[in-house]
């Protein structure tokens, strides 16, 4: 988490008094980057930091993509999905997860990263995101904010309440042809990103 995103949803954690019961995927995280923690944006008692295994910040251990395996459906107010969904292949996969175990009128934060942002695997790195992809993730919510890309083109995000009924996250087909081919694509090299951005050849052949 760099602080640009962590003051974003600071602001919005303010703006819209968001509390109650908080989930936080993929909440492990380096202990001197404690002043970046989303667990300082909410009641400590409430949180609940959730990652794939053990570490500083983590409560649970477990499955993003299987959530309800571990939580009671409509059991968080919000949910936070931050940087993590690049890291998984099946990303669509975890945002159904998080959909389900979100009460209706809760909050869910997303941040991924952008086309600028460079390779951090742990242990996988495979996705680029941009702003008409986030505004995929939060179509049918209430209340859509969006973090926009900086000049780096680092990250991207937004955040939403989840309404009565919504249309559920589309399956992979839907993110990979046609159109968002070009919004999330696998990651090769920070150059390559760029150029697939702009719709220009990559540099390599595979």
């Amino acid at each position: 988490m760099r602080d640009r995103p962590y003051r974003w949803i600071r602001h919005q954690v303010k703006q819209h008094g968001i509390e109650g019961r908080v989930l936080d995927i993929g909440s492990g995280m380096d202990p001197r980057d404690e002043h970046l923690n989303l667990k300082n944006l909410f009641d400590p008692i409430r949180y609940v930091g959730f990652d794939i295994e053990p570490g500083h910040n983590v409560d649970v251990v477990g499955d993003a993509r299987k959530l309800t395996e571990t939580f009671a459906l409509s059991s968080f107010d919000c949910v936070c999905c931050c940087n993590i969904l690049e890291h998984v292949k099946e990303f669509w996969r975890i945002i159904q997860s998080a959909f389900e175990v979100l009460r209706v009128g809760g909050w869910l934060f997303i941040v991924v990263p952008s086309f600028g942002e460079g390779e951090h695997a742990h242990p996988d790195d495979f996705y680029r995101f941009d702003m008409d992809c986030v505004r995929s993730f939060f179509q049918g919510f209430l209340n859509v904010e969006l973090l926009e890309d900086d000049a780096r083109f680092r990250c991207v995000g937004g955040v939403g309440q989840k309404p009565w009924a919504i249309m559920q996250p589309q399956p992979y087909e839907f993110f990979f042809r046609g159109s968002y081919a070009r919004q999330v694509i696998p990651w090769r090299t920070n150059a390559d990103a760029r150029r697939a951005h702009h719709g220009l050849e990559s540099s390599t052949t595979d």
